[in-house]
């Protein structure tokens, strides 16, 4: 058995195929692993719980399946943060609240979507402090769909027009804040995803070494995800969907 790690999905309304891949990675899971963490960016946009269409009831129907078997864990990440408890109670996810701490076979691992970890990009992180607090998001589920449409429109075109003038390097996960986060949290493994960058990563610190993973995007035509058994960890592409 196995725990299977996953990120950066972007379900979408256009994305038939990345959908039905997903479906197939959580009918395979059923029965090959012991718990599933979705580490945020399921939804490639979530406006709130009450947003619900008819392209996404095949999602809601195999999350349902597979935590009736087994428990699934979700992080929100920075496109589907208003993700809440309505959607988890529908699917039975269970949601956590980021940074979280997880004995993994033994290993002391901390699990981010990732965006925390890019601090050169300072504008960004700037909007993250702005868009996550609790009454600005309150305010923004008053609204009515229509307009929450509006705004998440408006501010994918921005986000889009500021990731065109950064530098990758900016845009990546800073390594001193990957091995501040490691430390702060006495953690042996980090796993996180956002950048769009798969890896296995080792560092060396004196006689100890520090590893952080790297979740792959699903628009790549990879779609990769972890598999993390006692004695391996494996990036590895999804099932393609019968």
């Amino acid at each position: 058995m196995a725990i299977l790690f996953i990120s950066d999905v972007h379900l979408a309304e256009n994305e038939s195929e990345i959908t039905q891949h997903f479906i197939a990675l959580l009918d395979e899971a059923k029965t090959k692993t012991e718990s599933i963490y979705i580490l945020g960016d399921l939804f490639d946009r979530w406006i709130g719980d009450d947003d619900l269409q008819s392209w996404q009831q095949p999602v809601i129907a195999a999350l349902q399946s597979v935590t009736q078997r087994i428990p699934c864990y979700f992080i929100a990440g920075n496109r589907d943060f208003l993700l809440g408890s309505a959607f988890c109670e529908r699917t039975g996810l269970t949601l956590l609240q980021e940074p979280m701490m997880i004995d993994l076979y033994g290993k002391k691992t901390l699990l981010m979507h990732g965006d925390l970890l890019c601090i050169d990009d300072k504008k960004y992180q700037a909007y993250r402090i702005t868009a996550r607090n609790p009454q600005a998001i309150q305010r923004f589920l008053w609204l009515p769909l229509f307009l929450r449409k509006a705004v998440a429109y408006f501010a994918r075109c921005l986000s889009k027009f500021h990731q065109k003038k950064q530098q990758l390097a900016i845009l990546d996960a800073n390594q001193d804040e990957i091995l501040r986060q490691l430390d702060i949290h006495n953690a042996d493994l980090l796993i996180y995803g956002h950048t769009h960058q798969p890896g296995i990563h080792w560092y060396r610190i004196g006689n100890q070494f520090k590893c952080w993973i790297v979740l792959g995007d699903w628009h790549n035509g990879h779609y990769r995800v972890l598999w993390a058994s006692a004695d391996r960890l494996e990036l590895r592409s999804t099932p393609k969907p019968k």
